[in-house]
């Protein structure tokens, strides 16, 4: 086999390997886009930067560039599946730690067994944004990702209601294990469930916690008052909160309580996601610096952060 070129060079200025290593995964972790390209310099920059390729998945059949952060590539399901077969299973158990599931092609069916090869592959997953609503049928396919911290997913994923054929919601199963962050979904008053929100308090290690109907305020009081383990609880809305327009049912006294306003659409909360998920500032991050002012005595009255200057 021919020496690696950067290797073989023994002219120029060189700087130690440790160093050279954290220079190329600071390049590569601020715009991932650009991993392929760092990938040519050297066979020991390719073992560096390639898996950092794939710590933040974004998959979404629709092309649709405002989705995505700029510099975030972006993989559609298909493409995804045929990259898993280019690896051994090991390597994307530990590279893939984001994983955001936009929309999706495939019929139903299809999208199981898409659904199944993908998390059954990337069991190292931390914080999942389902976007494509799964449904309680879909839970089991969650079993392998016992390292979730992170969850965005749609209510009815959760059968609070206990619906004849859903079977009860067990909190025990080992992926609620290690849960903090959970945002919940499509829950309004009308969907069966919406009403039960105060058992999600079972899940052992929750802390922090989101909606995004104004009208649910009144049902996650009890949430927020029977769970004192709770740090951040962020009703996320995309249209002005004006005075009266909502009552807030008691949470707007409690420091923990925030609200969070896009004058976009979801996309803005999506992109916020992917903030946090790159390790800057995301939603939560912004939650929880405006609580800790609140707590601080340095914020008075108000409970909202307007997102419209918020890239």
């Amino acid at each position: 086999m021919a020496p690696d070129p950067v290797d073989a060079s023994p002219s120029g200025p060189s700087v130690p390997l440790d160093l050279e290593h954290t220079i190329f995964r600071i390049a590569a972790l601020s715009r991932p886009s650009r991993i392929p390209n760092l990938m040519l310099v050297a066979h020991r920059v390719k073992v560096w930067v390639e898996p950092l390729m794939y710590r933040v998945v974004l998959l979404h059949d629709d092309n649709d560039e405002g989705l995505m952060l700029d510099g975030l590539p972006r993989l559609t399901y298909n493409t995804f599946l045929c990259l898993l077969t280019t690896k051994p299973p090991e390597f994307f158990a530990s590279s893939v730690k984001h994983l955001f599931l936009g929309n999706a092609s495939p019929s139903p069916h299809s999208l199981s067994d898409h659904m199944r090869s993908i998390l059954d592959t990337c069991t190292g997953v931390l914080s999942l944004n389902d976007t494509l609503r799964l449904s309680s049928a879909h839970r089991g396919l969650l079993h392998p990702l016992q390292h979730l911290r992170r969850v965005v997913m749609d209510l009815q994923f959760f059968p609070l209601h206990r619906a004849p054929g859903f079977p009860p919601l067990e909190f025990s199963q080992p992926w609620f294990a290690h849960i903090t962050h959970l945002e919940v979904t499509h829950c309004s008053p009308g969907i069966p469930g919406s009403r039960n929100l105060a058992c999600l308090r079972r899940i052992p290690h929750l802390t922090h916690f989101a909606f995004h109907d104004r009208e649910m305020c009144d049902t996650v009081a009890p949430l927020l008052g029977g769970c004192l383990q709770l740090e951040c609880v962020v009703l996320m809305i995309t249209r002005s909160l004006h005075n009266g327009d909502v009552e807030l049912g008691g949470l707007g006294e409690d420091k923990r309580f925030f609200v969070m306003e896009s004058t976009e659409n979801v996309v803005k909360f999506w992109r916020l996601w992917q903030r946090g998920a790159m390790g800057w500032d995301g939603y939560w991050e912004l939650a929880e610096a405006f609580i800790a002012a609140r707590r601080a005595g340095q914020v008075h009255g108000e409970l909202t952060c307007n997102l419209i200057s918020t890239s």
